[in-house]
């Protein structure tokens, strides 16, 4: 069983929907307190960011902050979003990051809420020959 944010499974996978969950752009307060205000989209050009890495992303759901702002500099770029989350705590830059568990954290201030979050559908995949055993069917059922 498997958690995926979009698309079909292949080679004769069941997907369901699970959840939706918004994807938010997050700054820590430290870094937003030592550097310039951001109040729209043109502001953001000169700030530091914190994303994927871009060769390796998996899902275009995942690319809000291109359509927001082209970034020119990052901190760091991951495939982890444990990675992304933690430098963006620390004040290394700004980072989209799920609110589930961005907004839990006192630290972390959302940047642009109007104009950065975007909503995304998770979904569960198994095989199609796993469906059958009464357990797995009642865990996605649960889920």
């Amino acid at each position: 069983i498997g958690i995926a944010r979009e698309g079909a499974a292949r080679g004769g996978g069941v997907v369901g929907k699970l959840s939706d969950y918004v994807l938010q752009l997050y700054g820590a307060r430290i870094y937003l307190q030592h550097h310039p205000p951001i109040h729209g989209a043109d502001d953001l050009r000169g700030h530091t960011f914190i994303s994927y890495v871009d060769d390796l992303l998996f899902s275009k759901e995942l690319q809000i902050l291109d359509e927001l702002h082209r970034p020119e500099r990052f901190a760091l770029r991951s495939t982890s979003i444990l990675a992304q989350y933690e430098a963006a705590r620390v004040g290394a830059g700004l980072a989209v990051l799920p609110a589930f568990v961005a907004a839990q954290d006192t630290s972390l201030v959302p940047v642009l809420p109007g104009d950065t979050a975007d909503s995304v559908a998770a979904r569960v995949l198994t095989q199609e020959h796993l469906i059958y055993p009464r357990a797995v069917a009642e865990l996605i059922q649960k889920l």
